[in-house]
């Protein structure tokens, strides 16, 4: 059989699909040895429930508990939107002054620094105990990794590619639009995957201050009856509603930015 010639085409090389079961199997044996672990030395089910137990009490409570979690991510979306939103205009305007950068930022960081428990009451003595202070509050939580991610992606390009575009007589903003926007594009969908699950954690923190639905107003519910499966039932569903909202960020990554997924 004659060797192929080494002038030829190379070698055609296909993409696999990298499936996620690593961790999935790696949770799987944590709970496995959970399960065997509790029944081995007997611990109480009120004080550690077993996997099995929150698994039967997650489909038993399935119909009360479904809805009031599908009312807490409409409030972390929303306060997801809004931070997302809020986070990218401000962050155009810290990219486009050194001045507004070095007054506004200490004060920014400031704001974060307060912990959410203790601005969550504030928020329902001034918005009442609706949906609006839980939105509020994600946004609160959310607008800062997008602010600070994106303003590093819009100020740290490299300086060699701005000299190039001057070279060519483009304009401040067409080196903003075609060199510097695309650049923030990752760091803006990496502050994204941060904010996803704290936009979640914050609306159960506002449903744990005050509420009479959603997610966090069920588990502190069971919490106050010492229904400890319930409580983690409840968890577990946040937990999960977390993760997808993480994995969906990265979809969008993929569908809208499909370059960055060839430099990991």
């Amino acid at each position: 059989m004659a060797e192929p010639s080494a002038s030829g085409p190379g070698p055609v090389t296909t993409t696999r699909v990298r499936l996620p079961w690593e961790p999935v199997a790696f949770a799987a044996v944590l709970l496995v040895a959970w399960e065997v672990g509790a029944r081995a030395f007997g611990v109480p089910e009120f004080l550690l429930p077993r996997p099995l137990s929150i698994l039967s009490t997650m489909q038993s409570q399935a119909g009360r508990m479904v809805p009031h979690l599908a009312f807490t991510l409409g409030e972390a979306l929303s306060g997801f939107a809004g931070g997302v939103l809020l986070g990218i205009l401000v962050a155009f305007g810290l990219a486009s002054s050194a001045f507004l950068r070095r007054e506004l930022l200490p004060l920014i960081v400031f704001s974060q620094s307060m912990p959410t428990a203790a601005l969550a009451p504030l928020l329902v003595v001034w918005l009442g105990l609706g949906f609006l202070p839980k939105a509020v509050l994600a946004l609160v939580l959310v607008f800062f990794p997008i602010a600070m991610n994106v303003t590093s992606g819009l100020v740290q390009v490299n300086p060699d590619l701005l000299r190039l575009v001057r070279s060519y007589r483009a304009t401040a903003w067409q080196a903003f639009i075609k060199v510097r926007l695309p650049h923030a594009v990752g760091y803006l969908i990496a502050g994204m995957q941060i904010a996803a699950p704290l936009a979640l954690i914050g609306a159960v923190v506002g449903e744990f201050v005050g509420a009479n639905r959603g997610i966090g107003f069920v588990i502190l519910d069971a919490a106050a009856r010492l229904a400890t499966v319930e409580m983690l039932a409840g968890i577990t569903y946040v937990g999960l509603t977390g993760t997808a909202m993480f994995l969906a960020v990265g979809a969008l990554e993929r569908s809208l930015a499909p370059w960055l997924g060839d430099r990991r």
